[in-house]
């Protein structure tokens, strides 16, 4: 991931929820490429032995770029409807440590 700042994201979704949870964090994902410059790349992983646990990174030009991301008017509206599907979430920020490879 090419980035300055990372954004994290730790989510346990319900149960029977985790396709319409993954379908509502890629939208808002791609709403966050298109716009919210800065952001440079998007990932959501998941658990492989809890099928309701997923972490997702974001790289960022800056941190300012993150914080100008969170004070747009859609952001909340668009967390909430991933959130809508959880059981919990946190929030992380991050600056980079190292990095090996691409």
């Amino acid at each position: 991931m090419a980035g300055k700042a990372y954004t994290s994201g730790d989510w346990i979704v319900k149960a029977g929820e985790e396709d319409a949870f993954v379908d509502e964090w890629t939208a808002f994902a791609r709403w966050t490429l298109e716009h919210a410059p800065g952001g440079r790349e998007f990932t959501l992983i998941r658990q492989a032995n809890d099928p309701s646990h997923f972490v997702s990174f974001g790289a960022w030009e800056s941190a300012e770029a993150v914080n100008e991301w969170r004070s747009s008017p859609e952001f909340s509206e668009r967390l909430g409807r991933c959130r809508a599907h959880c059981d919990h979430f946190e929030a992380h920020d991050f600056g980079l440590s190292s990095r090996v490879g691409g």
